[in-house]
């Protein structure tokens, strides 16, 4: 992206949380969040503490948790 993309999170390590990208903040409860996936597979972790390799792919999505 040719201005970079923002973020907010909070927490560290294991307690991280990231709570909006950009403009779009997470909405919490049983609403639409960020969530994001490693290689086409739902993180069974928080993203401060998520083990990635050279080559993964992650990708975040703005959706409901199921």
């Amino acid at each position: 992206h040719p201005h970079g993309i923002d973020f907010v999170s909070r927490g560290t390590g294991a307690t991280t949380m990231l709570t909006q990208i950009d403009d779009l903040k997470n909405r919490g409860g049983d609403s639409k969040n960020w969530i994001f996936r490693v290689n086409d597979k739902l993180a069974d972790r928080s993203c401060g503490i998520f083990p990635v390799k050279e080559g993964d792919r992650i990708l975040w999505r703005f959706e409901r948790y199921q």
